[in-house]
């Protein structure tokens, strides 16, 4: 692995990462550092992972076809599709089409969670883990880790809270 190099930083970064467990007693446990964000390269890792797949390229052009036959809004089928209700009237005629969007989407959302997963397993635990590594994962782990991975792609700070207040007391008694 490549030797880091420290920022002179003038501030110092509020949070340090702290440890998460991911998995089940039937999955098995692990525990994955949590940053409360995303690297650059984290991102990028799936930005590249996910380029090239045309699901919801696929998915925008059957919805404008059936928002103009239908003569609705396009952010209508969009919602109805991102719902899961296709059974309006809106859709008849399109079922073959629609089947497939829908499959293919499905098979973007296993791959996404599969490359989150490998994500977060290469960049944070082990950089010689693999995508063949994670597909032979556990689902809950692969679960357990695409939720970790949601929650960093959000910034989420829920978990780091309890720890700042922690931590801000400890500072105040000194």
């Amino acid at each position: 692995m490549a030797k880091k190099t420290k920022l002179p930083f003038l501030v110092e970064p509020k949070r340090q990462p702290k440890m998460e467990t991911v998995g089940t007693d039937e999955s098995g446990k692990i525990e994955v550092p949590r940053r409360g964000y995303l690297t650059v390269a984290e991102k990028s890792f799936m930005q590249q992972g996910l380029s090239g797949d045309t699901a919801i390229l696929s998915m925008q052009r059957l919805a404008a076809k059936i928002a103009k036959k239908a003569g609705v809004q396009l952010s209508e089928v969009l919602q109805h599709f991102s719902d899961g209700s296709v059974d309006s009237e809106i859709f008849d005629g399109f079922n073959e089409e629609i089947s497939q969007v829908m499959s293919d989407m499905s098979a973007l959302d296993v791959r996404r969670r599969m490359l989150a997963a490998c994500c977060l397993l290469m960049f944070r635990v082990n950089d010689e883990w693999s995508i063949e590594d994670t597909m032979e994962l556990h689902p809950d782990l692969l679960d357990g880790l695409y939720a970790l991975y949601m929650l960093e792609d959000i910034r989420s700070l829920q978990g780091f809270e309890a720890d700042e207040t922690v931590n801000e007391s400890a500072s105040e008694g000194k």
